[in-house]
């Protein structure tokens, strides 16, 4: 049976809103022109391409973030069931929260020098019991 390849391509959340500003931009770089004053026209040209540039980029970023998302970035590495193909590694967790080997009791070490649980250990363990 055939994998399908086929990827969804989204665009990212603020793509579409840069694309609708740019396109009134647009309108408003074409109007002065109309007019007869195309020196109005250089600051709404210069935030158009300035809008276009910023849709450009976030959809490239989304799309490279998706990419990763979905394993599929760069040196191809990874196999994921997702894409059909086998997992690298499977692992079977018998204690997710660890086992009596590997816990331990929490002790002063686990906290940094001044935090205040760190003191109140020291004054417990220095308690009579």
């Amino acid at each position: 049976m055939a994998v399908s390849t086929r990827r969804e391509r989204k665009v990212g959340s603020l793509f579409v809103l840069l694309v609708i500003l740019a396109c009134g931009d647009l309108i408003f770089a074409i109007i002065p022109i109309v007019t007869g004053e195309p020196e109005y026209a250089i600051p709404a040209g210069v935030l158009f391409l300035v809008l276009t540039g910023l849709a450009m980029t976030e959809s490239l970023l989304s799309l490279r973030q998706a990419d990763r998302a979905h394993g599929h970035a760069g040196d191809h590495s990874g196999a994921t069931e997702q894409d059909g193909s086998l997992p690298l590694m499977t692992v079977e967790i018998m204690n997710p929260f660890g086992g009596e080997d590997h816990a331990h009791e929490i002790g002063l070490h686990d906290f940094p020098p001044g935090h205040p649980a760190r003191r109140a250990m020291r004054e417990a363990a220095e308690r009579p019991a």
